[in-house]
């Protein structure tokens, strides 16, 4: 794994983590921030499996014949919004405010459609106990169930 440092993020696409085949020590998988400002638009169609997560800002997805908007506020407050694409899938977004993207990818050269994730449930736990010390909130986007091709879990 190599651990990408950088005196903040600028815009467009900003690798944190590189998937390294040079190393036992991998991820397997790369991860970055992409920012974008009112009016910009970032096209992927990459040979690997994707996500893209919504931090902030009003965005459009298209993927395939699909056209979404979706809007977030707040990482913490919401529950997340993210478009889960095969390799090869054309994927554009397009920015309506400046917004912030979490795009993870690895490898996979098998084929599902293409999913964007905008209902994620809220599974509050620990509530109730230890006078509410304890209470954390889990948002679980897909796991093997509902995406069992991906090589993401």
């Amino acid at each position: 794994m190599f651990l990408l440092k950088s005196k903040g993020l600028k815009n467009g696409y900003n690798l944190i983590i590189s998937e390294s085949k040079k190393s036992e020590n991998t991820t397997m998988m790369n991860f970055g921030i992409l920012q974008l400002e009112t009016g910009q638009s970032y096209e992927n169609s990459a040979d690997e499996e994707r996500v893209f997560l919504l931090l902030k800002g009003q965005i459009e997805f298209l993927f395939g014949k699909e056209k979404r908007k979706v809007s977030r506020n707040s990482y913490f407050d919401e529950s997340p919004i993210c478009l889960h694409a095969p390799q090869k899938t054309e994927v554009k977004i397009i920015s309506n405010t400046n917004s912030e993207i979490v795009l993870i990818s690895t490898q996979n050269d098998k084929f599902f459609e293409p999913t964007l994730y905008d209902d994620v449930e809220n599974e509050y736990r620990g509530k109730g106990t230890m006078q509410e010390t304890s209470t954390r909130i889990v948002r679980t986007i897909f796991d093997k169930n509902k995406s069992p091709k991906s090589n993401m879990v």
